[in-house]
């Protein structure tokens, strides 16, 4: 039986999620960040025993592009709408190492996804995006409820590109490395954690632009009632570094963007497996910057809805005590 505490919350931790939700922020035009903002709500650092637990997470965004780069017409703001409908299926290994102190786990999963850019940008696409991966993260048990879990994500560029530069689909010719951190105290039924990552990206490998490294903080606030868990969201995203143009650009974007979300969490433990539903609502989305002669920067202000369940699938299990041997006597 796994909880809903750590299955929920564990399978997450190292499950950063792809959305192709952020076209032309404060990226070369078409790019968007690796990671959805608020994929780690309702995760702990804590972790489940050793097993092979599997996961499949859902969400939609819906959202309209805010900023002074934003369409108009005829100095009325057009309502561009972007729509982002994913689907992510990955597994979490606890093969029941312990490193350092702590326990060692592992996460792949892979994201697919549908998006769809109104007029005038007018785009819509679909397909895998890029596989998500930690090779190991660790997670120790500190005592007194507290937990601390450090690990290192990787997004590979296999997923599916299309494009002169490479980005005219959801798949991104580029590496991601994503160091990760959480901290939680979770005991007598809260789960109090603040889960912090940040991306940084290589070259795009077709056209040489790079994109600037964002910085992702979420939180989770739930107390668990019985078999349910409720409780406060949030998440704060910001791009803390400008892009680095190339060849394939007459400019260099030197915009950024930030946003803030508010939402809330409920969960149920049925026991073989736990169903969590996350709503999220962006009351902040700022972009700054740009370039003369090529406009302002954009980006998309909007509501998430996570749907998620998670279960044990089997595997190292946990050995039974092994009772002492009655010593020999001899005479």
């Amino acid at each position: 039986m796994v909880n809903a505490r750590t299955c929920v919350a564990v399978v997450a931790t190292g499950l950063a999620v792809t959305a192709g939700s952020r076209p032309a922020a404060a990226i070369e035009p078409g790019e968007i960040p690796q990671t959805k903002s608020g994929v780690f709500i309702g995760s702990s650092a804590d972790v489940p025993g050793p097993g092979i637990y599997m996961f499949d997470k859902a969400f939609t965004y819906q959202a309209t592009v805010v900023g002074m780069g934003a369409p108009h017409n005829n100095g009325f703001p057009n309502q561009t709408h972007v729509g982002v409908a994913a689907d992510i299926v990955g597994f979490l290994i606890n093969p029941g190492w312990s490193i350092f102190g702590g326990t060692y786990t592992a996460v792949i999963a892979q994201p697919a996804i549908m998006q769809q850019i109104t007029p005038p940008v007018n785009l819509a696409d679909g397909g895998l995006h890029n596989t998500f991966f930690i090779p190991g993260q660790i997670s120790w048990n500190l005592g007194n409820g507290f937990y601390a879990q450090v690990g290192l994500g990787i997004y590979a560029p296999d997923g599916t590109i299309s494009g002169p530069k490479g980005i005219n689909n959801v798949g991104a010719p580029w590496w991601t490395f994503q160091p990760q951190v959480a901290l939680s105290y979770a005991k007598d039924g809260w789960n109090l954690t603040a889960n912090i990552y940040t991306e940084f990206n290589t070259k795009n490998t077709v056209s040489g632009y790079t994109s600037g490294d964002i910085f992702h903080t979420d939180f989770t606030a739930t107390k668990k009632f019985g078999r349910w868990s409720i409780g406060p969201v949030a998440y704060l995203t910001d791009q803390v570094s400008s892009d680095t143009s190339s060849a394939a650009y007459n400019f260099v974007n030197g915009g950024r963007f930030s946003d803030f979300a508010v939402g809330g969490l409920v969960a149920y433990d049925f026991g073989p497996a736990t169903l969590s539903l996350v709503g999220t609502d962006e009351v902040y989305a700022h972009a700054s910057g740009g370039t003369p002669g090529a406009g302002n920067v954009i980006t998309p202000q909007g509501w998430t809805i996570f749907g998620e369940i998670s279960y044990k699938l089997c595997c190292f299990e946990e050995a039974p005590p092994v009772a002492p041997k009655n010593p020999l006597v001899y005479k």
